[in-house]
């Protein structure tokens, strides 16, 4: 399986069950774009990282994450994904 993050609006994750890139599930969004300004919410730039067959991190931007005051705060997010064949992506 291969998976593929892409951005602007947003972060979205597309797999391909096959491996071989030919056909892409439609996009996962991973962070929904909340605000009338696309780019407010993100800089839309992610990393992966292979854990093992069926995992990886992926790290991300949020600009808007509120704090414990509900005040908007820039933050950097590392989520792993876990992925099979026969399901969809789990957070």
């Amino acid at each position: 399986m291969l998976a593929l993050s892409s951005g602007r609006p947003g972060v979205l994750l597309r797999f391909s069950a096959k491996g071989d890139g030919t056909y892409w599930t439609k996009p996962w969004e991973l962070r929904p774009i909340s605000s009338p300004h696309p780019h407010a919410d993100t800089c839309a730039y992610t990393h992966l990282v292979a854990l093992d067959l069926n995992s990886f991190l992926i790290v991300y931007s949020w600009f808007l994450k509120p704090d414990r005051d509900g005040n908007s705060r820039k933050a950097i997010f590392s989520r792993r994904i876990r992925v099979t064949q026969t399901s969809s992506p789990e957070k």
